[in-house]
Parts: C-alpha cells; sequence; structure tokens
C-alpha cells in the first residue's frame, strides 16, 4: 500500500477496524478507493473470525478456548452474561486453563480462582471439588489479609463456620480451641465471640 493509501485507512484496536480520512479521499482515484475497501474486508473479516458477541481476542487459540469454557460451564445461554464474563477476564490474563477445565464451575468460583491468581495466590488450598464459591471466597479473603487460614480452610467447615473462625482470627485470638470440625457452629461462633469480648476488655 503506497503512502496516499496509507493516509486514508488507518489500522484501530485488536479489531484490526478502520478509519478513512473523507477529505483526503476525494482527491484520490477510484483504483486506490477500491484498495482500500478491500483492506477494509480484510479488516473486518479478521475482527469476525475472532469475536463472539462483544468479546474480542487477539488470536483464535484464545477464541477456540472460550467457546470451550463457555461450553464445559454452561455459559451459552441468554443471562450467562456474567459467567461469559468471568471466562474471557480468565482468558485475557493469560492464566493457565488447567485451572478451571477440569470441571464444571459456577462464575463465582472461576472469579476467586482468577483473583487468587492475579494476587500470586496459590489457588490450590481452595480449588478443589470439596469447596463451593461461598467457601472459597472465605478462604480467598483470608490469604489476602495474610492470615492463617489452615485453621479454617478444611471441607469439614461450611462458609459460616470458615467466616467465624476467620473473624477470631483478625480480631487476633486464640482459635486453636474452637476450629474443630466435630464442633457445632453455634459452639464456635459463641466461644470466638466470647473471646472477641474479653481481648476487648483487656485492652
Amino acid at each position: 500500500m503506497n503512502a496516499v493509501i496509507s493516509s486514508l485507512v488507518e489500522r484501530k484496536n485488536s479489531l484490526n477496524c478502520f478509519s478513512i480520512n473523507v477529505s483526503t479521499l476525494r482527491k484520490n482515484s477510484l483504483k486506490q478507493l477500491r484498495v482500500i475497501l478491500k483492506e477494509l474486508g480484510k479488516g473486518n473479516k479478521m475482527a469476525k473470525k475472532y469475536k463472539y458477541s462483544y468479546y474480542v481476542f487477539d488470536s483464535k487459540e484464545d477464541y477456540d478456548l472460550f467457546l470451550e469454557l463457555i461450553e464445559l460451564h454452561g455459559f451459552t445461554g441468554k443471562y450467562d452474561g456474567f459467567g461469559r464474563n468471568e471466562v474471557y477476564y480468565f482468558i485475557c490474563g493469560k492464566f493457565n486453563p488447567d485451572e478451571i477445565n477440569k470441571r464444571k464451575l459456577l462464575e463465582n468460583e472461576i472469579k476467586y480462582i482468577r483473583l487468587g491468581l492475579e494476587k500470586g495466590f496459590d489457588v490450590s488450598i481452595y480449588n478443589k471439588p470439596e469447596y463451593d464459591y461461598a467457601q472459597m471466597e472465605a478462604i480467598y479473603e483470608g490469604m489476602e489479609m495474610g492470615l492463617d487460614i489452615s485453621w479454617y480452610a478444611k471441607p469439614e467447615f461450611d462458609a459460616f463456620t470458615m467466616r467465624i473462625i476467620k473473624l477470631g482470627l483478625e480480631k487476633d485470638v486464640d482459635v486453636s480451641s474452637v476450629a474443630k470440625p466435630e464442633l457445632d457452629d453455634y459452639d464456635i461462633f459463641a466461644e470466638v465471640l466470647k473471646q472477641i469480648h474479653k481481648k476487648e476488655k483487656e485492652e
């Protein structure tokens, strides 16, 4: 493409769209216009090739991976936009797809796996089928806060119990006596609150 045509056509972002300078166009020949339209056609074909709805991908590999993952996780429906978004963010982050392609996941499960990877966390701690998204969230938040999550990162604890123990850790109380799966949720809750109130009085 010569310098005149180059001035008419401007490549834009990953969509490979083009814009035409109309004022410059009037000064040039029909032959040049045909060349420009041909280039526009190439750009449009490339954009469509790697585009799903409003999701745009840099490579055919990422595009195919997106289709594979939304099919696996059941995010192909009209109201599955949140799930598709999470898969898209994951792919754009260039994370290892093996983290989310072993089993069907909910959108929030993918979300906390992605957020953990972004933070550099060892997501294998909570990326397990025995945890639901609420448990994964509680573990992720504890890791983010720098807490010793080993006290409650156990499948035997539901999300509510995890958060009770997490609260105790946040308040810097000894949770060793309550972080036991055999204890009742209410007993754990009552003991953690008791220790928190005791610590606050001492301070």
